[in-house]
């Protein structure tokens, strides 16, 4: 499903979810649809959402679609779960989480507004192609981690080499991404504003 289930779907499914579901704040769609608030805040503001549902609980279209997002999040749980089994890295390692949370509503002219969404739909894109490229790379140690339990019996030496070997990609490959998702700024969380105190428990 997740090949073709792109970003462009997703969020279409996120309106038609928000739109034909009655009492649904973006902040819970957030977390049905997996996108960052600040996406679902700022895209339903450009593309001006408006409910169309004012009495019952959800349209079929509406719950046809949450379904396909349950669904989409369910799958990538678990791609990352295999991912981190494979490789022995902690699923954090390889999952795919949000770049940060945002609380502040913006409030600004429609074109600004506009803008500012753009913006960050042009990152949450990037940050979903370099993430769906990072998951495939890792099929590569995957693949001699299962070649070496293949032959563990019956080839002990072989065996070895190729769990040494997946062992070595894995941390190489971890190492490649963190740096690229650090230099492409997709790693970044908001930091407070202000002054930020610090206190010590002894």
């Amino acid at each position: 499903m997740s090949d073709d289930y792109t970003f462009e779907k997703r969020l279409a499914d996120a309106r038609i979810v928000y739109e034909g579901t009655h009492g649904l704040s973006t902040a819970e769609l957030s977390k049905i649809s997996g996108f960052a608030k600040a996406v679902v805040r700022r895209q339903s503001r450009a593309e001006d959402w408006t409910k169309s549902i004012r009495v019952g609980e959800q349209t079929p279209e509406a719950a046809a679609a949450q379904a396909r997002l349950e669904e989409y999040q369910q799958e990538m749980a678990e791609n990352a779960e295999h991912l981190a089994d494979d490789s022995g890295l902690s699923k954090d390692a390889v999952d795919d989480t949000d770049a940060g949370e945002y609380d502040d509503v913006v409030t600004a002219p429609p074109m600004e507004i506009q803008t500012a969404a753009q913006t960050v739909l042009d990152k949450e894109r990037l940050r979903e192609t370099v993430l769906e490229r990072h998951r495939k790379e890792w099929s590569a140690p995957r693949g001699l981690s299962a070649e070496a339990l293949r032959l563990r019996d019956r080839e002990p030496m072989k065996a070895f080499e190729r769990a040494k070997l997946a062992k070595i990609t894995a941390e190489t490959l971890k190492l490649v991404q963190d740096g690229e998702r650090q230099a492409l700024g997709l790693d970044l969380v908001d930091q407070p504003k202000g002054i930020v105190a610090v206190v010590e428990r002894t």
